[in-house]
């Protein structure tokens, strides 16, 4: 046995002997901070197997935040990350995590040191959503470190992460979502808005629209890209997933709404050298895309003037979303039409209105063997 593990007042230590020599005693490692005894025999097995295997497991021994940012550097080349996918590791790793443990080494990294993070994170007030998240990134980051044999163990495997509520979408109903239309028609500002409620799209799906995406003939769109608020305007890149990248049918009340505001845009045309050149559906008198600070203040002005609940733009979608099932629409052809990249999610986002569509299926049946009667026994 190369090594073995200790209890230290409530946690464990593991201990193990490396098999280099210093001054002719062999070095011997140490690695506190475990919560059971199991947890610091996986840990020690892992360490030893890697030793015979030759491999060496000392670690890099470099603050961990100095491995956290050259990591997003090259993963976020390797794995062709979205801006604003890059832009929400970057935000949690320079805000929350390098703050508090950024100046430990990585290959001393210790499930206590984690359970610090968490502490400070409910002590800022963040969600346990948000929490997760952090921890997610980081998880992530050592995982590759894992890979790459950095590192033997990761450490947030043995941390207690806070569950999160499942969450419950809001939604408008259907006489609320005719409301919010009829308002919407009259600006035409809000005609993302519109696609959102009619389409089911992301915001960024919509803002990522050209014109040339439309057939008109067929009444279809072709939905492949989408808008990430970046610095001066947006960043567009292909759809997330490929069940994202997706053709859509147009009901005729959509074309309408289209038609309106091509109208709107064409008088830029006329007064605008080189309007619009890269063919945006959404480009304004500004020689922007609308911005979502714009389209977030008018959707807000409208819920207030239409006295509807404050919803975000995207439970716009679930509202979509909602309005199909209640239809008795096949979860398949709504998953479909939504992007989503398994009809599982679709099921699980949106338990609720399948549970509320039970009750005719109970009257059915009801009514069926209502001629029936149970002999009390």
């Amino acid at each position: 046995m190369r090594g073995s593990v200790i209890k230290r007042g409530n946690t464990y230590m593991a201990y193990y002997y490396t098999g280099e020599k210093i001054n002719g005693d062999y070095v011997r490692k140490t690695k506190s901070g475990f919560k059971t005894k199991k947890e610091a025999q996986k840990f020690l097995r892992l360490v030893i197997d890697d030793i015979e295997a030759g491999i060496n497991i000392q670690g890099a021994d470099v603050l961990l935040k100095r491995f956290l940012t050259d990591w997003l550097d090259e993963y976020s080349k390797i794995a062709c990350l979205a801006e604003n996918t890059y832009r929400g590791y970057h935000t949690n790793i320079v805000n929350h995590v390098i703050p508090v443990i950024g100046d430990i080494k990585l290959n001393s990294l210790k499930p206590e040191h984690i359970d610090k993070l968490l502490l400070i994170l409910t002590d800022k007030g963040l969600s346990a959503t948000t929490q997760r998240y952090v921890i997610a990134v980081l998880k992530k980051a050592l995982n590759w470190a894992v890979k790459r044999r950095i590192i033997s163990y990761n450490v947030i495997d043995y941390v207690d992460i806070p569950k999160s509520e499942k969450y419950i979408p809001t939604f408008l109903d259907e006489q609320q979502l005719q409301t919010l239309l009829n308002y919407c028609f009259d600006n035409p500002l809000l005609t993302p808005i519109c696609l959102c409620i009619l389409l089911g799209l992301r915001r960024g799906e919509s803002l990522g629209l050209k014109w040339s995406d439309f057939d008109f003939n067929n009444k279809t769109v072709h939905i492949q890209r989408t808008a990430s608020p970046s610095k001066g305007g947006y960043h567009f890149s292909p759809c997330k997933t490929e069940k994202s990248n997706r053709f859509l049918s147009l009901p005729d009340i959509a074309v309408s709404v289209l038609e309106n505001w091509k109208m709107y845009q064409s008088k830029f045309y006329l007064t605008i050298d080189n309007f619009n050149p890269d063919d945006y559906v959404f480009y304004n008198y500004t020689c922007k895309i609308l911005s979502c600070s714009a389209i977030r203040r008018y959707y807000k002005k409208a819920l207030q003037d239409c006295n509807l609940p404050d919803i975000r733009i995207h439970d716009l979608r679930h509202s979509y979303a909602t309005l199909l099932l209640k239809k008795n629409i096949a979860p398949k052809v709504a998953s479909k039409m939504l992007g989503h990249s398994d009809t599982r999610t679709t099921l699980d986002i949106y338990t609720h209105v399948l549970t509320n569509m039970q009750e005719p299926v109970t009257n059915a049946i009801n009514d069926t063997f209502k001629d029936i009667t149970v002999t009390k026994q």
